[in-house]
């Protein structure tokens, strides 16, 4: 199962993926595992971010971002046979100091789902 090799080769799990900081590590990580390999500055560019988002859509997902003068916090929502699933639901709040760092967490949180499942 690739996800296995997803937290092996990075030893993360979802704690730690939502711990991450932006930067050089989160952009390589999202390149190499959501991105097919693409590096951009993923984790500190909206426009470079909402390619993520774009992708995520084009998946079946509803990105859902809170984003208020307290704070920043998103969601990601899936039809499965009819209902609601969201990354909430299984993971938590995801909270982020920006959005493009939101967006990144969101679709390695997103990936994790979409490879263990709900």
């Amino acid at each position: 199962m690739q996800i296995n090799n997803f937290i092996m080769r990075y030893k993360l799990d979802p704690d730690e993926i939502k711990a991450m900081e932006p930067g050089d590590e989160l952009d390589r990580l999202v390149a190499d595992e959501f991105m097919d390999g693409v590096l951009r500055k993923y984790s500190t560019e909206i426009s470079d971010a909402w390619t993520i988002v774009e992708k995520l859509v084009s998946m079946g997902w509803r990105v859902d971002i809170l984003y208020s003068r307290d704070e920043i916090k998103l969601n990601g929502i899936k039809l499965v046979g009819g209902k609601p699933y969201s990354v909430y639901a299984k993971y938590g709040s995801l909270y982020a100091s920006t959005v493009p760092e939101g967006i990144c967490k969101l679709a390695l949180l997103a990936k994790i789902i979409e490879e263990e499942g709900w």
